[in-house]
């Protein structure tokens, strides 16, 4: 099994067991496009996700995914597409500012974006976003806002 197919794997299971207060998932349409976001705490990836990657395993450490589907002509499960992410940027209610570096992933046809930052209990974070699929001219802004619970 591939490493990004673990952490697939590991983010769905995050996203529909008893974790799911610390893992977070949402989408939100855009015309034929659906953009899947979640957050998590970095220490619920499997040490070794988290080493192939590069992404350092910390209860103070959280990560942003995001995943880019096209709707399928068909009804069925929409088609993953690569994209443009940046200008990912989370700002605290206390004035401090972040970009989050996002890191391409795929797996077959299966493309994500990663990008980690530092959490501190309560913070709460207000993301913004900058999409664009490639081959188009289309372009969104994804705006969500997420407070983390740190335990101790």
């Amino acid at each position: 099994m591939r490493i990004t197919s673990t952490l697939l794997l590991s983010l769905g299971l995050l996203l529909s067991g008893p974790g799911q207060a610390l893992a977070d998932e949402n989408s939100r349409q855009f015309g034929d496009y659906t953009v899947h976001y979640n957050t998590l705490s970095t220490d619920m990836l499997p040490a070794e996700v988290a080493s192939a990657y590069g992404i350092t395993r910390s209860r103070n450490r959280a990560m942003l995914n995001i995943t880019v589907v096209e709707t399928a002509e068909d009804g069925g499960h929409g088609i993953p597409v690569r994209a443009r992410v940046n200008a990912a940027t989370v700002h605290t209610l206390t004035n401090r500012y972040r970009e989050i570096t996002m890191q391409e992933i795929t797996d077959g046809d299966a493309v994500y974006y990663i990008g980690t930052f530092p959490v501190r209990d309560e913070d709460r974070f207000q993301f913004q976003i900058n999409i664009e699929p490639r081959g188009t001219e289309l372009s969104w802004q994804l705006r969500f806002d997420r407070q983390f619970h740190v335990d101790d």
